[in-house]
């Protein structure tokens, strides 16, 4: 199967049969809330079944999605053996940390946030800890989905950069959607109902230029640390790094009054034009430097040939 209808296929699972599975989802979970044991299903607002239901889909619709992919093994997927790629997490984890890192320093020193000094020890030490296992378990889940399943699929089919530009535009759109609210009863219809609501709240917002954009070029460094570096582990620790303070910004700072918030963004950190301005800079970066790397390697091997030829 070729990549588009694979996706397409997977894409349409998950986001009409999560909203359409939604409802029996959300009565079976009142119908168990009445059980002791599941009493606190029933304190769960009706809408997040939704995104629960999307998740389900999209993380049981995985096997079926690679494997049409031929991408059958985690080694397919970019993930090669962890060992000899620490440093490769390691750098691209201290790359993401500190770019992010960038824009809270930026943003408190010229006062367009202030720093929330009020929080109680136990509670920093919590979210720290909480942060840090959204690091840990979203970054090679998204990596892997993302980098390793499209990006790797539509590599094989097309030129590298038109692939690294499709699989960046989806990566920012998934992401862009907004969490919706419900309210009212739960019918058949009320899934398509609250995602439609959800995708038009993503665009009615002035932030919608700067979000995006810094969405799409993060999945475009990532992207390009996968192609270069021929696995995912650099691409995880950048993802890794980068979840840090988007779980972090809005807990540590908080806004000013009379700050600009499209140069500085909100809690998000990402919906200002400050963070685009910082992706940016990472994005020429992480292209200088693969680029003199390649060269580099170029050089060392035609070197190589060289002096094998003069022998």
């Amino acid at each position: 199967m070729r990549p588009g209808w694979a996706w397409t296929l997977y894409l349409l699972a998950v986001f009409v049969g999560g909203p359409l599975l939604w409802p029996w989802v959300y009565t079976v979970g009142q119908f168990a809330s009445d059980v002791p044991l599941f009493s606190s299903l029933a304190e769960v607002p009706s809408h997040r079944y939704l995104t629960r239901c999307m998740m389900m889909i999209a993380i049981v619709g995985l096997w079926p999605l690679f494997k049409a992919l031929d991408l059958s093994s985690w080694r397919k997927l970019g993930l090669a053996p962890l060992k000899p790629n620490v440093h490769r997490l390691i750098s691209g984890f201290g790359l993401g940390f500190v770019s992010l890192a960038v824009v809270l320093v930026i943003s408190i020193a010229s006062r367009g946030r202030a720093w929330c000094g009020d929080r109680d020890t136990v509670d920093v030490l919590r979210h720290v800890v909480s942060a840090g296992l959204a690091a840990i378990v979203v970054s090679p889940l998204e990596e892997v989905l993302f980098r390793g399943g499209l990006f790797g699929a539509l590599r094989k089919e097309y030129s590298w950069k038109l692939a690294l530009v499709v699989s960046s535009l989806v990566y920012a759109a998934v992401h862009f959607l907004d969490r919706g609210q419900w309210t009212g009863p739960v019918t058949w219809s009320s899934g398509i109902t609250l995602l439609g609501r959800m995708f038009a709240g993503a665009g009615g917002s002035v932030a919608l230029v700067p979000r995006f954009l810094t969405l799409f070029i993060a999945g475009v460094v990532l992207g390009m640390a996968y192609h270069w570096t021929g696995n995912l582990w650099c691409s995880v620790g950048l993802h890794a790094g980068w979840i840090f303070w988007l779980k972090s910004y809005g807990f540590l700072t908080r806004e000013v009054d009379g700050a600009a918030s499209r140069l500085w963004g909100t809690g998000r950190l990402i919906d200002g034009w400050l963070a685009v301005f910082v992706m940016f800079g990472v994005l020429a970066g992480v292209w200088a430097w693969f680029t003199r790397r390649s060269e580099r390697l170029g050089n060392d091997r035609n070197t190589a040939q060289s002096g094998t030829d003069a022998v």
